[in-house]
């Protein structure tokens, strides 16, 4: 006997579920993945169009697309992005180059990637996006190849995205007015400081009442280590460290240090100062580190004479050996850097998300078919349990 048309009906409408169900999954599984370009085009330095890019930048495939020196990157992403969002690339390059980020005005970069040398994930955080935005600008320096360009969810981490270290506009003199606690004299000392408020450090929780521990060679430490005036990468990554420029710094007459407390719950932020000078007053060595209650470590340096002598080291490590951190050698401070730098740190503390389930990836036509015939089965079984009743 032939299906009816009540059972035609059934068959569609289960057809048609199944078919809503794949669909619904698959967007909720994307969603909790990464926010997608939508549109990608290269242009020259004029930011004329020269070529449509989005099927070539939007999953990583090794199709990848060249920038030339002074060229463009325009992209328009899916959904708005906030200060909370952070903009990931696949990019590879056969020399020394950089990407700054900017929004359509084109004023001044919110961010800047410099060292790209090698093939490579490198990640920014948008924490001087001042309006939300969904249209952005890459100006490229030098020649990067690009694979991937992506938004990830942060709320797809699982207190996983620890830090980010970036360049921003610098902030010293918004913080040089601390004068809270003052020391002074003593070389090669550290300062231990009770911090009255708790914050994310690479995913562990640094309670209230934590001391901190002030070197005057110009860093910040969360383990009681001794002060050392000569930086090395061993003890950079085998301790719990911040460095605003670890380095010989200062004499007993000219070693200053200030930490100040401003602010009130949940918005504290502690200022942890140095007025110091290169070792035997060789120089101005002005250096600020803020701890934020929201998790965020702000590096800025003021006043910072040349210097080639010697190594030092700037940046964060969790004291695993293995940490993020960034350094550099003081032949790069020249007499231009007394306008100071911004490196943040960047703390993501999310919930975690249950990851999604595997599901099989079958064509829509594919899953219309098994549902058709699943519901055939269904519907002739019941049929025969009729003719036994």
């Amino acid at each position: 006997m032939g299906i009816n048309r009540k059972s035609w009906c059934l068959l569609l409408v289960l057809a048609i579920m199944g078919l809503l169900f794949l669909s619904s999954f698959d967007s909720n599984n994307k969603q909790n993945q990464y926010i997608e370009v939508s549109h990608a085009e290269l242009l020259n330095s004029d930011l004329e169009l020269q070529k449509i890019i989005t099927s070539d930048i939007v999953t990583k495939d090794d199709n990848w697309v060249t920038v030339k020196d002074e060229e463009y990157v325009k992209l328009k992403f899916e959904e708005t992005l906030t200060d909370q969002n952070d903009m990931r690339f696949y990019i590879k390059a056969n020399e020394n180059s950089k990407i700054e980020i900017f929004t359509l005005n084109l004023d001044a970069p919110l961010i800047t990637i410099t060292d790209i040398k090698k093939e490579g994930e490198y990640k920014v955080f948008l924490t001087s996006l001042k309006e939300p935005e969904d249209e952005f600008y890459l100006k490229v320096t030098g020649e990067i190849e690009f694979d991937w360009i992506i938004d990830p969810i942060k709320q797809n981490t699982t207190n996983g995205e620890f830090y980010s270290l970036t360049v921003n506009n610098n902030q010293f003199s918004t913080y040089a007015g601390c004068e809270d606690n003052p020391t002074g004299g003593d070389d090669d000392t550290t300062r231990s400081f009770t911090l009255p408020f708790s914050f994310l450090y690479y995913g562990n929780n640094i309670t209230t009442g934590t001391t901190m521990y002030m070197d005057t060679n110009g860093r910040l430490m969360l383990d009681n280590i001794e002060s050392d005036w000569s930086a090395t990468d061993s003890e950079m990554l085998a301790d719990r460290i911040i460095a605003a420029n670890w380095q010989d710094l200062g004499s007993d007459s000219t070693n200053k240090e200030r930490r100040c407390v401003y602010g009130s719950s949940p918005n504290q932020y502690a200022v942890f100062k140095w007025n110091s000078t290169w070792y035997e007053d060789d120089g101005q060595a002005n250096l600020i580190v803020v701890i934020r209650e929201n998790s965020t470590i702000e590096i800025h340096w003021g006043e910072l004479a040349a210097h080639s002598d010697d190594t030092w080291i700037m940046g964060v490590s969790n004291g695993t050996n293995s940490d993020y951190y960034y350094n550099t050698s003081s032949t790069i401070v020249t007499a231009d850097s007394n306008k100071g730098w911004t490196f943040t740190y960047v703390n993501v503390t999310v919930a975690p998300v249950a990851p999604a389930a595997d599901v099989p990836e079958f064509p829509n036509f594919a899953v219309l078919i098994i549902t058709i015939v699943v519901a055939l089965t269904l519907y002739n079984k019941k049929k025969s349990f009729k003719k036994i009743e």
